[in-house]
């Protein structure tokens, strides 16, 4: 699964843990624990320039690709025809129109959602709803600047599928960091480790630092809640 977020870092991160803590949440609740296997790993990549997010957008597009014979338009669980598409805004069932009762018998969740969300014939929400279409219009300015991003060169996908193979390994390593910091935050303070001070978190740093557990990386910075330059002070 890719999703290409737009938000500051701090936001984006706890969007991220967020979902895979839901994720993890409704396969424990409807039995199937083994669909997340060990673990549910999401890396996390940042777009430094403009350029880098539209191609980073069309990976994410084109994505469905790797095991979808046709279009990426035609992917049924996708947002492919919504782009450029002017598609009929009014498609659907606003949520609004349904008791509470209704959408969580629709939905399958207790979560109220927002209740202008639509929802086609089989419950399920459209795109529409939660895809920012208008902001991706924005970036590319032009229909045919969004085809002629369409057909990146091959190397240029290698290289994005290279990053966020990286990517995925270096969030591996931070979640077992994470644990690891969890766990000695705990003993220290009967604290999980996003709710700890600070001080703690830098003593908890330099204790697995001068354990050989980690160096003074970036992983273990976000691993730890903390800035980079924060590790760069320990002894």
């Amino acid at each position: 699964m890719y999703l290409l977020v737009f938000a500051q870092e701090e936001k984006a991160l706890r969007f991220r843990d967020r979902l895979r803590n839901r994720i993890i949440r409704y396969h424990k609740l409807n039995g199937h624990p083994d669909r997340i296997g060990e673990g549910l790993f999401l890396a996390y990549d940042s777009v430094p320039t403009w350029q880098k997010v539209k191609q980073k957008f069309m990976y994410v597009f084109r994505n469905c690709l790797d095991f979808f014979p046709g279009l990426p338009g035609d992917y049924p669980w996708g947002s492919g025809n919504i782009f450029f598409a002017r598609p009929n805004r009014e498609r659907g069932k606003r949520l609004g129109a349904y008791s509470y009762r209704e959408q969580i018998r629709i939905l399958h969740t207790n979560t109220l959602l927002p209740q202008d969300w639509r929802i086609d014939e089989y419950g399920s929400i459209l795109p529409t709803s939660f895809v920012d279409y208008q902001h991706v219009e924005r970036l590319f300015v032009s229909a045919r600047a969004f085809i002629a991003f369409l057909f990146v060169k091959r190397e240029d996908e290698e290289e994005m599928k290279r990053e966020t193979n990286r990517s995925y390994l270096e969030y591996r390593k931070m979640e077992e960091l994470r644990e690891a910091g969890n766990i000695l935050s705990l003993r220290y303070g009967n604290h999980s480790l996003r709710g700890a001070p600070i001080e703690i978190r830098l003593k908890i740093a330099s204790r697995m630092i001068r354990r050989g557990m980690a160096g003074k990386s970036e992983s273990l910075a976000k691993a730890l809640y903390l800035k980079k330059e924060d590790l760069d002070r320990l002894l």
